[in-house]
């Protein structure tokens, strides 16, 4: 390579050019300007057109050169040891005993946190580096714009390393005192703001609370998406609630709504995930000095710095750290000094049209306040109450709405939406500021001269002149773009084979884990608690990636989705015309071909609660209610028929695909185990699931009962006296499976009191998630068949073929087992619960506020119905939710 270029590619290296393509369209206009007016050498000759590695071989030849180790840890602790002093840095490398953490504050950031720090935002950003390091951002709105204040890095987004940077923040800076934080929903942020700012409020951002719901329902296996337009229409009247009679307003039309009281996924997800913390994003919970409703602001920094990124994947840590304080943070403050003092009376001078109080305030506030100043209010539309309170009429209707300038004890307000939702002054409050005597000093002080109305005055009196501002910045420290080495790596790639090998064992993984799970829930020896905390934690640290003891990301090339599957060995230039001759997939087995044609006739389907057990015409249930567009034909082909339940052919291909059971299998299974055990009273499992539609009749003997819980089956029996539960996955137990024990074995409560112990065992847990409607025909066959379930264990590869024979043959027999299995004699897991007959969870919490029906004296906690503790003393009367729709 020529000298002159070399030379050039260094000029563009410290110039911070990006990438080695821009280097390469630089040098070819360089070379053309060096031969101008003679002949341009052949584009051949590496002489004067080098290639890309030519290239990146110079670049990190020069790279190498400015480095002070090549460790990267101790390169990031050099650059800190260079900082001036007045930035914070708190560095801690990762050993083997401690783990990397990093916090750093330049000085104005400090300033700002200071001026600005009453409502923080924060939230993290990922894939900045070839490290696996969240980078955690804090952000303020400040007058003008979205200003990051702090920055921390940390291994993990653990509690402890998130509440370790928030209390080294707090602690260098004294004057900072926040009053709310704005984040995601990451129980481990929250807990850690909290601990360190008792005081504090943390709110949830509006917009992933959004996001959230919609995705949530959205999915099909919850069961609503097709009412989403209704559902949303009733959270978001909940979530805009402006006071304490909207709100309940608004949750009681949600609760009477029929999505709401067809669904009871929908009830127990809402409740148990949102209205357990409603005080978190219900508006009428926000502090009236809060401005900001998202973590948006912060949102858009994450951006801007990907664009600094430039698409680096492999980027080292401390070049990530050398671009924030040359790049990055520096652009960010000129900006924010420069419109404050573009935003002077200095710089240009103001229209006259502009009423006094606005001059030399930030140009959202103005703009925003101009717009209502053209509002056709007049002088009568103002009722003066007197003492800074108003009643203004509405532009456009005869609605009245209040306006208050504020005081020591409460913040003004006006009870239009446009106030709740940007806390400016609105467009009635504006007519009064024209009408009447009352002007803009006359709102509160503090709201009056928050620093979100103001310029920054130490920015536009320290910058002189003001045209120094419209030049570009200049920085002392130049930014060294990192390029990918001259002999990258190459990623060693798994075989077809091998990957589906680790994709299953994956799996496995993933299932025992979640298992594990269940079990450390259930488990209340500390000791073991901390055993196993111990062994999770060395396993982590085993399974995570080290290379200077920071974990790496995983960089590996993601595995593209093909569009035709069939098409692997066929050449891509053919394979767009081949791509037409298959059919499409279908959109839930992922297949095509005979077996998906069978699969979309149970695709979705919804199955007709009106038909007892015994109508023969059960199968018309298949005349459900169908999604728009899609046609769902009637199975023809009958196969057998059981006690007036028509199964087809389709139904036998369920058993034989590994498919979930419907209802027509469990229920022909139960009619069956009742003619053999007459005295054992089954029931419906449609009809227990749904007592709103059809009654449950409570047993007054001993019984076996297959109950339906959405996507799940288990078994209970009331034999030997004692009500317990069998399930095949979990000991847990929720809502659906309490009330419907409740409600068939209501004669085994005692007398004396209205609570009742239920075992839920676990004997044998299934493998996989299809059959535990298997588990529970073979559980409630041998339960009646007065044989204890500890002594089998079932043999799951056999338990369909054995079904299929039973329907056959019209007769429940005991399902195949495994003799002298090793799992046998340890595999049996059980926990209790204790029902009450009482509140619409039935569960029985001991110590637990309550409140009686004044109707049926069916007694409720308050925290089920939703009724404060505070208000239970002054509670006249109450009347349940039944009894004021009868």
């Amino acid at each position: 390579m020529d000298a002159s270029l070399v030379k050039k590619i260094e000029q563009l290296y410290r110039a911070e050019a990006k990438g080695i393509a821009e280097i390469r369209r630089h040098l070819r206009s360089y070379v053309q300007d060096l031969f101008t007016g003679k002949t341009l050498p052949r584009e051949t000759e590496r002489r004067w057109y080098p290639t890309n590695q030519d290239i990146m071989n110079c670049v990190n030849s020069l790279k190498r050169s400015t480095l002070f180790s090549d460790d990267d840890q101790e390169e990031l602790k050099n650059f800190i040891s260079s900082r001036p002093e007045g930035d914070y840095f708190h560095y801690r490398q990762a050993t083997e005993d401690s783990s990397f953490f990093l916090a750093f504050q330049t000085k104005w950031q400090k300033r700002l946190l200071a001026r600005y720090g009453t409502t923080v935002l924060m939230d993290a950003t990922y894939r900045t580096t070839k490290y696996s390091l969240p980078v955690f951002f804090l952000a303020v709105q400040a007058n003008t714009r979205f200003v990051v204040v702090a920055t921390f890095i940390i291994d993990g987004e653990t509690t402890e390393r998130i509440q370790e940077a928030i209390e080294l923040l707090k602690k260098e800076n004294p004057l900072w005192q926040p009053s709310n934080f704005m984040v995601d929903y990451s129980l481990a942020e929250i807990e850690a703001l909290e601990t360190t700012f008792p005081d504090a409020r943390v709110y949830l951002c509006d917009f992933h609370r959004e996001k959230a719901w919609l995705e949530w329902i959205r999915k099909e296996s919850h069961g609503v998406s097709e009412m989403k337009e209704n559902i949303l229409k009733h959270l978001r009247a909940l979530a805009g609630s402006n006071n304490r009679a909207s709100y309940t307003k608004a949750l009681e039309e949600l609760q009477k709504s029929d999505a709401w009281l067809s669904s009871e996924k929908l009830q127990n997800w809402f409740t148990s995930r949102w209205l357990s913390i409603h005080e978190r994003w219900v508006r009428m919970h926000r502090d009236s000095y809060m401005f900001v409703n998202t973590n948006n602001g912060v949102e858009r920094q994450n951006k801007e710095l990907k664009k600094y990124l430039d698409g680096y994947r492999k980027r080292s840590l401390s070049d990530l750290v050398k671009m924030f304080f040359s790049q990055f943070l520096p652009d960010m403050y000129v900006k924010y000094c420069q419109e404050n003092v573009q935003f002077s009376s200095c710089y240009k001078k103001y229209s006259g049209s502009i009423p006094q109080f606005l001059i030399n305030r930030p140009r959202r506030f103005v703009t925003h306040v101009m717009k209502r100043f053209s509002c056709s209010l007049t002088e009568n539309d103002i009722s003066d109450l007197g003492g800074g309170s108003f009643l203004v009429k509405s532009e456009h209707s005869s609605t009245k709405y209040e306006v208050w300038f504020g005081d020591k004890n409460e913040a003004p307000f006006c009870e239009c939406s446009d106030w709740y939702m940007n806390k400016l002054p609105c467009k009635h409050m504006v007519a009064i500021w024209r009408h009447t005597k009352w002007q803009w000093n006359d709102l509160y002080t503090r709201y009056r001269d928050n620093p979100l109305f103001i310029l920054d005055n130490e920015v536009v009196t320290a910058i002189t002149p003001v045209s120094t501002l419209e030049q570009p910045s200049q920085t002392s420290e130049q930014f060294e773009e990192p390029i990918p080495s001259a002999q990258p790596e190459k990623t060693q790639l798994n075989s077809p084979s091998k990957y589906k090998d680790k994709m299953k064992i994956q799996g496995k993984c993933v299932n025992d884990i979640k298992y594990l799970l269940d079990l450390v829930y259930e488990q209340n020896d500390v000791t073991t608690l901390e055993n196993i905390s111990q062994q999770v934690s060395d396993i982590t640290k085993k399974l995570s990636p080290q290379t200077e003891g920071i974990r790496h990301r995983n960089l590996t090339p993601r595995k593209r989705k093909s569009t035709c599957t069939g098409l692997k060995n066929v050449k891509p230039s053919k394979r767009r015309k081949l791509a037409t001759l298959f059919p499409k997939k279908h959109p839930s087995s992922g297949r095509y071909g005979k077996k998906a044609e069978m699969l979309k006739k149970y695709y979705s389907i919804k199955y007709n609660l009106n038909h007892s057990i015994n109508d023969k015409s059960y199968d018309n249930s298949f005349a459900k209610e169908k999604p728009a567009g899609r046609t769902v034909k009637r199975p023809s082909i009958t196969w057998r028929e059981v006690h007036g339940i028509t199964l087809t052919e389709e139904d036998k291909e369920i058993l034989q695909l590994d498919s979930w059971l419907n209802d027509k299998h469990i229920n022909s299974a139960l009619l069956m185990l009742k003619s053999q055990f007459p005295h054992m009273p089954m029931q419906d499992t449609i009809a227990i699931s749904n007592p709103h539609i059809i009654k449950t009749v409570p047993v007054s003997c001993e019984t076996v009962q297959i109950h339906h819980l959405g996507s799940h089956w288990v078994v209970s029996t009331s034999i030997g006296g004692n009500v317990k539960v069998f399930d095949s996955l979990y000991t847990s137990m929720g809502t659906a499976l309490r009330r419907q024990l409740v409600n068939l074995y209501q004669l085994y409560f005692p007398t004396d009191r209205g609570e009742m112990d239920v075992d839920v065992v676990q004997v044998q847990r299934q493998l996989g998630s299809n059959d535990c409607g298997l588990f529970a025909i073979a559980n409630a066959t041998c339960l009646a068949n007065g044989l204890p379930l500890a002594n089998n264990y079932w043999d799951q590869d056999a338990m369909r073929e054995h079904l299929v024979q039973c329907l056959e043959s019209g007769t429940m027999s005991l399902f195949p087992t495994l003799p002298n299995h090793p799992n046998q004699s340890h595999h049996v897991t059980s926990l209790t619960h204790r029902l009450s007959r009482y509140c619409t969870c039935h569960n029985y919490i001991e110590g637990s506020n309550m409140v009686q029906c004044a109707k049926c004296g069916n007694w409720y906690h308050s925290r089920c119905i939703y009724i404060p503790i505070k208000t239970l003393q002054d509670l006249y009367e109450y009347i349940c939710k039944e009894c004021r729709h009868k």
